[in-house]
Formats: C-alpha cells, structure tokens, sequence
C-alpha cells in the first residue's frame, strides 16, 4: 500500500486513554481519504499501526512533551511523516534517537521551529542527536522548514544530504550566502517561501533566481517585489504558477507583469494589492495567457472594466 499520511488530532482529556489503549474511532477528528469514517475500526487501526505514517497534532507533544509520544511510537511500532523540533527541553534527544535509526526513513518533513516562548532549537547542543544524525538517519526529506538561527555550516549539513530530495522549503535568511547556498544546491526545488530579515538578501533575489531550480511552480516572498525581480523570475522560472508577496511591499509595474506574462505562460495564481502602478496594461497581458484560475485585485486604483472583460474573456477557469 503506497504510503499517506493520516492527521490525528488527539484532544487533550483523552490524552492518557489514547496512549494507555488503541484509540476509538471518536478520537479521529480527520483522517485522510484513504480511510474515511465509514471504514471500521478495526480496519483504521490496522492502517495507523501496521500500513502508513501519521503525524499527531503537536498541541499533544507541547503539552505533554515528546517522551509519551516517542515511547507511544515505538510501543506501536508506528512510521512518523512529519517531525516538528521546537522545544529543546521537550525534545529528548536518547529516546528519539533509536527511533529515528529504525524509522527515519518515512520521514518527509522536518520542521525546525521557534516555539510561543522564543526559544531556539541548537540541534548540535542536545545530547545524543546532532544535526548530522538527523539527516543521517532521516534521508527522504522532502520539505524542510528552516529558522533564522541556522548558521552556514547547518545549512551545508542540511543541504549536502538532502538537496537531491527536498522539493520544498521555508527558510528566513538573514544572510545572501545562504540564499545563494539554497539556489545553487536545491537544483529539484518546486516551492519556496523566503522570509528576508536584511536588505542584503533582498538585493540578491534576482541573482538567486538566476541560479535557482527551473523546476520551482510556487515562490512565497515576504519582502517588497520589483521589476527586476519579475524580469529574473519570468526568464529563469518557465514553469511558476503561483507567487506572493508581502502586503504593502509591492514596488512592480506593468514591465514586470508584462515580462511575468511573456516568460510564465502557466501562471495561475496571482494577488493584486495597493499598487497603483500597475494598470490595465499590465493586468491585460497576464490575462491573455488564459491559464489564471484564480487572482485577487484589492485597491486596484487603475485597473478599470476593460482588463476585467479581458479576464473573463481569456480566463476560461477562473
């Protein structure tokens, strides 16, 4: 049976009966398709336990920490899709080490957060598993999720043993090498979602997009757009679908979307937000690929009924 994902989410007052017994059927608040809430019990239970990966709310894990939930595995002899480290006190280290050895990997992705409180994750300062381990004992991730903290030596570990795998990631950089790191290395990247905490890396977007995956469909930027960078992307990303900025931070004209429109044919998904420099100039040309199916215009000040019939004359799925 090919390998899914099922979500659980475990309310906090069944805590102990779930992970004292199997849990009932009322515990599963969604599950995935594969095993919709019409399949009986016993067949669920054999599909969490025996078949698949899950991955189990981490309200769980913050409240009650990862020791139940490592030794909840284990006892099951359950495949995990989905880490998330974010709690440095909660994460122990010992017990989930063995864990990983033995089931790393059906893991896919992997999370390196920053929890309510601020604290950081040092994956090297925690005893019995290192960075290297990680990416040892886990070889199949695919989507990486990647805190400002990580210096240029944590992202050339990451990055050595999984940028063949990694189709997705969501980093916040502080650094342009970094950036550059990821576009050189991630030559299979489809999605990325950048968030840019100095000038420095925002200057180095367009060269980023030079060097970057021609494979990316879907880039999320939270940092202000120009026309350089619509330019870069149309010449370097044929295959983009999907691109959003931060509200507020919008500096493109219609040359940027004209330039979008000629180099991304498969556009799909656009969002329009206070930027009175674009007009039905601009708009008209992304339209007349035809390919949008869905686009956002909020305070719009020149774009008029004309790009809007264009729309709805080239849009067929919108």
């Amino acid at each position: 049976m090919k390998l899914f994902e099922i979500l659980i989410n475990l309310p906090a007052s069944l805590i102990h009966e779930s992970f004292d017994s199997f849990l009932q059927l009322k515990d599963i608040v969604r599950v995935d398709s594969a095993a919709c809430s019409s399949t009986d019990r016993a067949c669920i239970l054999n599909t969490l336990y025996e078949a698949n990966a899950i991955c189990i709310s981490e309200l769980v894990i913050l409240k009650y920490g990862s020791d139940i939930f490592v030794d909840w595995l284990t006892k099951r002899n359950v495949n995990v899709s989905a880490l998330s480290i974010s709690i440095p006190n909660n994460f122990n280290t010992i017990k989930w080490k063995p864990y990983l050895q033995k089931h790393g990997k059906h893991i896919s992705n992997i999370s390196f957060c920053q929890d309510i409180l601020g604290t950081l994750v040092d994956m090297n300062s925690l005893d019995g598993l290192k960075l290297h381990d990680l990416c040892e004992y886990c070889p199949n991730v695919h989507t990486l999720l990647i805190p400002k903290h990580f210096t240029e030596v944590d992202y050339d570990t990451v990055l050595n043993c999984w940028a063949h795998s990694v189709r997705a990631i969501n980093c916040t950089m502080n650094c342009s090498n970094l950036l550059m790191l990821v576009g050189k290395k991630c030559q299979q990247l489809e999605q990325i979602t950048i968030r840019v905490w100095t000038q420095s890396v925002h200057f180095a977007l367009p060269e980023f997009f030079r060097v970057c995956s021609p494979a990316i469909t879907h880039i999320n930027l939270s940092t202000w757009c120009t026309d350089e960078i619509l330019h870069e992307l149309a010449a370097h990303c044929p295959g983009l679908m999907q691109i959003t900025f931060a509200r507020h931070l919008r500096h493109y004209s219609d040359d940027g979307i004209i330039a979008l429109a000629k180099g991304c044919p498969a556009l799909q998904m656009f969002n329009f937000q206070d930027n009175h420099r674009i007009t039905d100039v601009g708009l008209s040309a992304l339209a007349r690929n035809g390919s949008l199916t869905s686009i956002s215009l909020y305070e719009m000040g020149n774009i008029t009924d004309a790009s809007i019939t264009t729309l709805s004359r080239c849009c067929h799925n919108l």
